[in-house]
């Protein structure tokens, strides 16, 4: 009995991400779709969450970086299909699977994007200065951060973390007050 009602709610869950999404892709689909032509390569966002904020934040990332000149490749889970769908909206049209970045990331310029990094300049010290390491994360979603402004301005003090190959973390970049 509770396994059908599991499978009872995933269902409902699921036909609320499809309304969801079809109401989104209405609103915004041709003003988020268009993007620049690539020059910067490639930058490759994790995307590990079903959740329709957290899709819907990682494509206004996904976004941000393509107005940079990154062609952005979206890492996504195996079974994720509703989730390539919502960064279809956002213009992302590359897509690997985590498993398949671990094994081999060649044609990826700028490391694995765990949360929410969101500053271009990270990005760029990452490209330029190519430190042994995972990729970039943040902690936490930052009041104030890019994408996270507050009425007042205000941007708390936050760090963009580097990711070594063995799984550690290290400051590698301090953003906004203390």
């Amino acid at each position: 009995m509770t396994s059908l009602r599991a499978r009872a709610r995933a269902l409902r869950e699921r036909g609320t991400l499809e309304r969801d999404l079809a109401s989104f892709r209405r609103r915004y689909s041709s003003v988020l779709r268009p993007k620049p032509p690539p020059g910067r390569g490639t930058a490759l966002l994790a995307s590990l969450s079903y959740s329709t904020f957290q899709v819907k934040l990682e494509g206004m990332i996904a976004k941000a970086l393509q107005m940079q000149g990154f062609d952005v490749v979206a890492a996504v889970p195996r079974d994720g299909a509703l989730v390539r769908r919502y960064f279809g909206v956002f213009g992302v049209e590359r897509f690997g699977t985590l498993e398949d970045y671990a094994s081999a990331n060649g044609d990826v310029d700028a490391a694995v994007l765990l949360g929410d990094i969101r500053s271009a300049e990270d990005i760029k010290r990452l490209l330029k200065e190519r430190p042994k390491a995972k990729g970039l994360t943040v902690p936490g979603m930052p009041a104030g951060s890019p994408g996270m402004e507050v009425p007042s301005g205000r941007v708390n003090r936050y760090d963009v973390l580097l990711v070594t190959p063995d799984g550690n973390t290290s400051v590698f970049a301090t953003h906004g007050n203390k």
